[in-house]
C-alpha cells in the first residue's frame, strides 16, 4: 500500500474502519453499527489487533484556572472539532492540538503493513480485529466478545494467539492469557529482542 503513517493519524475515529476497508479492499466478516469493532476472519490461528481510538487530550487541556472564581473550570479543548494538525520530525509523529502518540494508530498502520506483506509474498494472512474505546475501558473489545459468545459464533474456534499491537516503546511484550505463554511462543517472541513487561489492559 502507498499509505503514509500520517494519513492513518489524520483519520477521525468515526472513519478509521471505513478507510481501513478501502485500503485493504476487503469488507469485515463481522462489524457492529456503533463503530465498536470490525473483525476480518481469515480462518487463521493468529489474530492481529489494534484499537482505533486515541486520547484526544489530557484533563489539563479541558480545564482552565479562573482567577475570579479561584478554581479550575471546564473549557472546550483548543482545536476541538478541527482536523488534527499532525507533523513528523524524523521518526517522531506529533500533533499540535491535543495529545498524540502512536497509541494506537501505529498499530492500525502495522496491520496494514502486515496485510500488504502477506499479499505480496502470498503468505496466509492473519485474521484482523479493530476495536474502539480501549482508552475508556476496552468496551469495543467487550462488545465483540459478547457478540461472539451470545450468538455462539465460531469465528475464534481456530485462534491460538491474539497479538495486540499496542505497546509503548519498541522492545516490550505483555501477556494477558490466564496462564503463562506456551514456551515455544515465548521463545519465538523473545528471539526478536522483546522483553516481558506489565500492562493492565489492551
Amino acid at each position: 500500500s502507498d499509505m503514509d503513517i500520517l494519513d492513518v493519524f489524520r483519520w477521525s475515529e468515526e472513519e478509521v474502519i471505513g478507510k481501513f476497508i478501502e485500503v485493504i479492499k476487503e469488507p469485515p466478516t463481522l462489524a457492529d453499527d456503533n463503530n465498536n469493532y470490525a473483525f476480518w476472519n481469515r480462518k487463521s490461528p493468529f489474530v492481529v489487533q489494534a484499537h482505533i481510538d486515541v486520547v484526544e487530550g489530557s484533563k489539563w487541556d479541558k480545564r482552565k484556572w479562573d482567577n475570579d472564581k479561584r478554581e479550575w473550570v471546564d473549557v472546550e479543548p483548543e482545536g476541538k472539532g478541527e482536523k488534527p494538525s499532525i507533523f513528523r520530525i524524523r521518526n517522531l509523529v506529533g500533533r499540535k492540538n491535543g495529545v498524540l502518540g502512536g497509541d494506537d494508530r501505529a498499530g492500525v498502520m502495522a496491520i496494514i503493513h502486515i496485510n500488504d506483506i502477506c499479499k505480496k509474498y502470498k503468505i496466509p494472512p492473519p485474521s484482523i480485529l479493530l476495536t474502539n474505546h480501549e482508552e475508556s475501558g476496552g468496551t469495543g473489545m467487550a462488545e465483540f466478545i459478547d457478540k461472539v459468545e451470545k450468538d455462539k459464533l465460531d469465528l475464534l474456534d481456530q485462534v491460538r494467539l491474539v497479538v495486540a499491537l499496542d505497546r509503548r516503546g519498541a522492545c516490550e511484550y505483555v501477556q494477558y492469557c490466564g496462564s503463562d505463554m506456551p514456551k515455544p511462543v515465548l521463545y519465538y517472541v523473545e528471539s526478536f529482542g522483546f522483553n516481558s513487561s506489565h500492562g493492565s489492559l489492551s
